[in-house]
């Protein structure tokens, strides 16, 4: 059996030059093009972890207990869902601004649903800060 060799995508260039200044970047496309496949080889090569929420028992880790998760696979992260956005940002505050938020906004141009985000923070308690945005306090995950 033969193993595939490794295509060079495009993108790959203007992906490491934006990770070097974004702590998130979000890859979208047309089905079967190599996004997971450029990720995977990235994720190798910049000392990253590759983790794909297709993955069910990698999917019920992150919602069951993202404690053990964030330990289980150490940032930096690439996470990969299929589907649905969900914008996260973290913040080293415990009051962070409202119009933080704001930025999720770009993710309305991906023509992809966007679902809740959140702003990781210092925060007591969590609170919403729109319809389907919240703050979420660092102590939770």
């Amino acid at each position: 059996m033969r193993t595939a060799e490794y295509i060079q995508r495009e993108l790959e260039r203007k992906f490491l030059s934006m990770s070097s200044v974004f702590k998130a970047i979000m890859v979208t496309g047309a089905r079967q093009v190599g996004k997971s496949t450029m990720l995977r080889h990235l994720a190798a090569g910049q000392n990253r972890t590759y983790v794909s929420m297709d993955n069910a028992r990698d999917r019920e880790l992150a919602q069951a207990d993202p404690k053990l998760f964030f330990q289980t696979y150490k940032p930096p992260v690439l996470i990969e869902q299929d589907g649905v956005l969900h914008p996260l940002e973290i913040k080293k505050t415990a009051e962070p601004d409202r119009r933080a938020v704001k930025v999720f906004g770009i993710l309305q141009k991906a023509n992809r649903p966007v679902g809740a985000g959140g702003i990781v923070c210092m925060t007591d308690a969590p609170y919403p800060v729109e319809q389907i945005n919240s703050f979420i306090p660092a102590n939770l995950i």
